[in-house]
């Protein structure tokens, strides 16, 4: 629903903000620094992100991280 811009709330735009902002950290990181910062389970912070399919912030992972599925849709 999010990521067919079906459904908006204040929280999902909270949490979508704060995570775009922590884009230089690995996704765990990231995932885990938002979570502390809205007082959220890392589980919420996942469910209100939009799914994309590959990796979040590949620019940060080794090429031996990433699926094949996601190193073709990079390239």
């Amino acid at each position: 629903m999010i990521t067919a811009g079906v459904y908006e709330s204040e929280i999902a735009d909270a949490v979508n903000s704060a995570f775009e902002e922590k884009q230089g950290m690995p996704y765990k990181e990231a995932l885990e620094a938002v979570a502390a910062e809205l007082n959220l389970s890392k589980a919420s912070v996942t469910s209100y992100l939009p799914y994309k399919k590959g990796v979040y912030f590949r620019e940060n992972c080794e090429r031996e991280q990433i699926s094949v599925v996601a190193e073709e849709e990079s390239s």
